[in-house]
């Protein structure tokens, strides 16, 4: 999802699936760690920190 530069999202706010492309909506991302200051663009840009560390993935369940 895009968020536009009027548009109000604050580090610590939870990033998560909107629903769109057939995913399911509201399956936590992370949350987000720094906003990135660009003024001049259309939409916002900011870093999400992964709400877990992917690294210490032992099995993984691909629903397709």
């Amino acid at each position: 999802t895009r968020v536009l530069q009027g548009d109000t999202i604050d580090i610590g706010d939870f990033v998560g699936t909107s629903g769109a492309q057939e995913l399911p909506a509201g399956i936590l991302i992370g949350t987000i760690s720094k906003l990135v200051k660009a003024e001049v663009e259309v939409y916002k840009q900011a870093e999400v920190k992964p709400s877990l560390n992917y690294g210490l993935l032992t099995h993984v369940f691909v629903v397709m």
